[in-house]
């Protein structure tokens, strides 16, 4: 195996003049389709301001369905998110 949090996964959301960025390191459990996160860094800008801000919390998403586009998770929150692949 690739040994433990041996992956990173970088999250965005863009919005007109700004974006929210949180990067983690990750583990996929030995079987199912849990993924064990550990948030590393964490930035936020609005128009000229950018801010690093504090990487707090960790948690896991269950993969609900996967390919080259899309990924379909429900998280340690009980969320649903449908995330796309940035071309």
């Amino acid at each position: 195996g690739a040994g433990p949090w041996a992956y990173s996964l970088d999250n965005a959301i863009e919005f007109d003049g700004g974006f929210l960025r949180v990067g983690s390191t990750c583990e996929p459990a030995a079987s199912g389709g849990r993924v064990n996160f550990v948030f590393q860094s964490c930035a936020a800008r609005w128009r000229a301001l950018e801010l690093p801000l504090p990487p707090v919390g960790s948690g896991w998403f269950d993969v609900l369905y996967v390919d080259e586009e899309l990924r379909v998770c429900r998280d340690s929150r009980g969320d649903l998110q449908v995330c796309a692949r940035r071309k």
